[in-house]
């Protein structure tokens, strides 16, 4: 999937909710989350809240206690995203063995 507006724009929102977040977690754990381009997860919230879909990730659990990373799920949640193991994921699509 290419990056489009709509990615952008969601970005955008996560990157503010992120940054609010400066009382739970470091700057140097917020920097890293958006400090290069390589990190995916919040491109992958981003595009799950463009386009209505789901996360796949065994990071599945909200950790509100969270300190030195950022969990996928916690961010997610405060989005609406739904993030889902891998084996749902198969069952989703009756994958069979």
């Amino acid at each position: 999937m290419a990056i489009d507006q709509n990615i952008v724009d969601a970005y955008a929102e996560i990157s503010n909710y992120v940054y609010s977040l400066s009382s739970q977690y470091s700057s140097a754990v917020i920097d890293s989350w958006f400090g290069k381009m390589s990190v995916a997860d919040p491109w992958l919230i981003a595009a799950a809240m463009a386009y209505k879909g789901r996360i796949v990730t065994n990071e599945t659990e909200l950790k509100p206690n969270a300190k030195k990373k950022i969990p996928i799920p916690n961010i997610a949640s405060h989005f609406s995203v739904p993030c889902i193991k891998t084996i749902q994921m198969l069952r989703d699509f009756n994958f069979k063995l």
